[in-house]
């Protein structure tokens, strides 16, 4: 028979044990006995039985709460979190779903960013065509897509820090190309 032994057993869970008695409350309504069978099992109870010996657990560990320093609290206020610096991005232009109809493979896309772009903080617009950013991007919220190839196509607009960090993301916006044929005017 393949089982775990007693020794194997016991060192397996006095460690567990040990832990569980050092959360125990500091003043415990009952003392622990400890008794080892004839067979080595090893067995723990608050009452003493033949050749029990009573254990005494060592005190808990408490361990304090951290308290925010001085300089996060004024005045007894809870301390404050900067607010996020921006609160909307979203894609105006084209809508989603729309369909575009332009020869010129042209797409004006149009931004609308609450609170506006903080340029002097080194924040830039980047604007994401099918996952990749384009090269008109920067400072404007109002650009032109050009040399697109008709089909469907994604557009996300992000918020990058001066680090390059993206501080806030548009949701996706699916468009559609379409191009006038020659044949049918």
């Amino acid at each position: 028979m393949h089982g775990i032994s007693s020794k194997k057993l016991r060192t397996a869970l006095l460690p567990a044990l040990a832990c569980l008695v050092s959360l125990a409350p500091r003043e415990l309504p009952a003392d622990i006995y400890k008794q080892v069978l004839p067979d080595g099992t090893v067995s723990y109870s608050n009452e003493p039985l033949p050749n029990a010996e009573k254990i005494n657990p060592p005190a808990p560990q408490v361990i304090p709460a951290l308290q925010p320093s001085a300089g996060d609290m004024s005045q007894g206020q809870e301390p404050t979190v900067a607010p996020p610096p921006y609160a909307a991005l979203e894609i105006a232009e084209p809508a989603d779903e729309q369909v575009i109809w332009n020869n010129a493979r042209e797409v004006a896309v149009g931004i609308s960013l609450t609170p506006p772009l903080k340029v002097q903080q080194g924040h830039r617009l980047v604007i994401l065509l099918d996952g990749s950013p384009v090269a008109k991007s920067g400072n404007g919220t109002r650009l032109t897509l050009t040399e697109i190839d008709r089909g469907s196509h994604t557009l996300i607009a992000e918020v990058h820090d001066i680090s390059g960090r993206v501080l806030i993301r548009s949701s996706q916006v699916t468009f559609h190309l379409k191009q006038h044929s020659s044949l049918h005017p």
